[in-house]
């Protein structure tokens, strides 16, 4: 248990820490860090994963059950005496030297409240404190509340992008329809037989402040989260789009449903080889998509839309279970309701109007449906290395639209097949392995220019990624680094082209092996930009370590293609070295 116990404790100053401003040598410091490693430890003895598996959920139930929850748990761990008992007299207890009994003593025993006494530290055993100074109980009672704001502290920190204390928002539906009111905090339901969260997306709702009293006078009142919105400003809900998509949200949310949709259904217009082998083009494949899969796809994409709206995000910051709640879930009433995007005939991919989608929708339905939901598993399967690494007292990383995305750009077109960005990246690797051997046998004879511009390369491509600043505990290179690294190289690449215009060794012909080499390395990491675009973004507004980060933004596939394109770049460092090494051809 002396294991298990250091532990608790260790989890338990995180916790308090993390919470409370004054930690030196205070005493609500100490009751709280106390009261928090007792509960620990209790629950820690009934999981099979230990102190380290127990669930910030769990904590919150018991701890929620007064000064009787955290007496019943200390039960098993100290006797049922000592754990109902106050002011016991450690000289008549076993083991009192016993770091987990000793603390529990501690916990249990009452303070002096002679109102004579001066406020001095001598009265807590020279700690500081400023809480309920005046109560004679014990620290067990006094810091309980303080231990359950700990423990909801951490649960807000877990979450991802919950919605910001004083967002303005508005009910949907139930008896406070239409009523607007300010975001106080996230809101959690417990499951009293598993003593847990209830299960859902989380948080469960939001406790919100009415900027008009109920008429039963009721101010603040709790919402699940399918039944508010925020209260949007269209014009900065757009911008923000555009700044970061050059999009308008509708636009956005059709295209990358689209990118989910075609790769549910195997097809997407740039793959070659689906052309090479006569497949993509038959009247049959044609006529579903166009009066199948695109209308279902337009469906999905006004969910989305919806989404994005519901709680003012960035189309690609949805979370892609949040759509299902419009496709035929507790939103669905709302689908087609106003507002809805412009119809636009001339960019439509389908003909009609949104009448006309509303009456084909229960056929539709299953299939936008079942876009989200196969995607939703296949990320399960694609990405499960990376989710066994998620420590089981944390919240699911949510997938997101845009992560969601990303991740397919990086990948195949359909299954069975090499990514799609394998025959590029093959085919700038061959054009620097053919320049290198050429150099290295004499076949080509490199003048002034083509050195000139690998000395102007050689800087960049021996550079390592460190980019954006780690925190100082974290030791780089972060995937975060590399993949802007990626983006560096692209630019370098793209100003030594523009510096040599004009110069022949510079030329993206068979017959100049360097610029030919240069060339089609810029194109394979042009290539890469869908797939890394907005990262530095979602980096610049995390919210957790960068362990979580990485696990949330960085699927595996696209790890594949970064890794894939730093070899790239390896090989066109050494071709540039090389040129450099010794002035001459060998």
């Amino acid at each position: 248990m002396t294991g298990q116990w250091g532990l608790a404790v260790t989890r338990a100053q995180r916790l308090a820490s993390a919470a409370l401003t004054v930690t030196d040598n205070n005493w609500e410091y100490t009751g709280t860090r106390n009261t928090l490693a007792i509960a620990l430890a209790a629950l820690g003895r009934k999981s099979a994963g230990g102190v380290e598996a127990v669930t910030l959920g769990s904590m919150l139930w018991h701890l929620s059950r007064l000064d009787g929850g955290i007496r019943e748990l200390a039960i098993p761990l100290v006797g049922e005496d000592l754990a109902l008992s106050t002011d016991t007299d450690p000289a008549t207890v076993e083991d009192s030297s016993d770091p987990l009994i000793a603390t529990w003593l501690w916990l249990t025993r009452t303070w002096s409240a002679d109102p004579n006494q001066p406020y001095q530290r001598g009265r807590w055993e020279g700690m500081t404190r400023a809480l309920a100074r005046g109560s004679a109980e014990p620290a067990v009672v006094v810091c309980r509340g303080l231990a359950v704001d700990a423990v909801y502290h951490a649960l807000e920190e877990e979450l991802d992008g919950p919605l910001p204390a004083g967002t303005e928002v508005q009910a949907v539906g139930g008896e406070f329809d239409g009523c607007t009111g300010v975001v106080i905090a996230p809101a959690w339901y417990f499951d009293d037989e598993r003593r847990d969260l209830s299960g859902g997306p989380l948080p469960h709702g939001y406790e919100v402040q009415l900027a008009q009293p109920a008429p039963d006078n009721t101010v603040n009142v709790i919402l699940r989260t399918a039944a508010l919105q925020v209260v949007l400003d269209e014009e900065a809900w757009e911008e923000a789009h555009h700044s970061a998509h050059g999009l308008d949200a509708w636009t956005r949310a059709e295209r990358q449903a689209w990118i989910l949709t075609t790769r549910h259904i195997g097809y997407d217009a740039d793959d070659l080889d689906l052309y090479a082998c006569g497949t993509s083009s038959t009247p049959e494949s044609v006529s579903e998509r166009e009066h199948t899969w695109l209308p279902a796809n337009r469906l999905l994409a006004l969910a989305v839309w919806r989404a994005a709206r519901h709680e003012g995000r960035l189309v690609d910051d949805v979370d892609l279970n949040r759509p299902l709640w419009w496709l035929g879930g507790a939103l669905h009433q709302h689908l087609f309701t106003d507002p809805l995007p412009v119809w636009d005939p001339e960019t439509s991919p389908i003909d009609g109007s949104w009448e006309d989608l509303r009456e084909r929708e229960e056929e539709l339905l299953a299939r936008a449906r079942g876009i989200a939901t196969w995607h939703s598993l296949r990320d399960l399967h694609d990405n499960r290395a990376l989710r066994d690494t998620e420590d089981g007292t944390s919240f699911p990383v949510p997938l997101l639209l845009g992560d969601r995305c990303r991740d397919l750009t990086a990948g195949p077109f359909r299954d069975g097949r090499p990514p799609r960005w394998e025959s590029a990246v093959s085919y700038a690797t061959k054009a620097v392995t053919d320049a290198t051997h050429q150099l290295h046998t004499g076949e080509w004879q490199p003048q002034t220019q083509a050195r000139q511009a690998a000395a102007e390369l050689l800087p960049t491509l021996q550079a390592p990624p460190d980019i954006p600043h780690l925190p100082a505990h974290i030791s780089g290179p972060a995937w975060i680094q590399r993949a802007v690294r990626i983006g560096h190289l692209q630019a370098t690449l793209r100003t030594v082209q523009e510096h040599h215009k004009g110069d022949t060794e510079l030329d993206v012909h068979p017959a100049q092996p360097l610029g030919l080499a240069i060339g089609l390395t810029w194109n394979a990491l042009d290539d890469s930009a869908p797939a890394l675009a907005g990262l530095e973004e979602l980096w610049t507004s995390r919210q957790h370590d960068v362990a979580r980060w990485e696990r949330a933004h960085m699927p595996l596939a696209l790890r594949a293609y970064i890794r894939a394109l730093e070899e790239l770049a390896f090989a066109l460092c050494t071709l540039c070295f090389d040129l450099n090494a010794d002035g001459s051809s060998h």
